[in-house]
């Protein structure tokens, strides 16, 4: 009795016999599995609400103007990529290998006074002479001033083209 008292479960099984001591051991970390099979349920209950809620929540990737420096969702801003093979040049799509900058609607549409060559040389880290900035500079006009062109209501070129220019509550591919 008294090495029941001071040794609790484990003790009092030993002093029984080694048999006896296993099996209390073993009673002992099936009580403790089970409590913490519950709770193991709950966190995963709780995780998997978390990824649901967070599945709804879709993140829309930030770009910053090289003429403005306004932060605005990515694909409402006109891209203007640096070749690998020199020269820069209007991506319509997006997706043309090479250093990008971003100008929005706004300033594409006064790309004169709004733009410098300067900064989007530094913004590329590419030397552009004076044809080439005239060039992109009516290429950005071009793009802004289009017919059927949706820029106003926050939709670039870019993005008309990977959806068909469906509109912005289309899926895109």
């Amino acid at each position: 009795g008294a090495a029941r008292r001071r040794n609790g479960v484990a003790g009092a099984a030993q002093a029984r016999g080694s048999a006896g001591a296993v099996g209390a051991i073993r009673q002992s970390r099936q009580g403790r599995r089970q409590a913490q099979g519950g709770r193991r349920q709950q966190e995963a209950a709780v995780s998997l609400m978390s990824k649901t809620a967070s599945a709804k929540r879709r993140h829309i990737p930030l770009r910053s103007c090289v003429a403005c420096r306004s932060k605005q969702p990515k694909r409402e801003l006109l891209r203007v990529v640096a070749l690998p093979e020199g020269g820069a040049r209007v991506d319509a799509t997006g997706r043309l290998n090479g250093r990008g900058a971003y100008v929005c609607a706004g300033c594409a549409a006064g790309v004169a006074d709004s733009l410098r060559p300067g900064r989007l040389a530094r913004a590329l880290r590419a030397d552009i002479d004076n044809g080439q900035w005239q060039r992109i500079a009516a290429e950005l006009s071009a793009a802004v001033s289009a017919p059927g062109s949706q820029m106003s209501a926050g939709q670039t070129p870019a993005a008309q083209t990977r959806d068909g220019g469906a509109g912005a509550g289309a899926r895109r591919i």
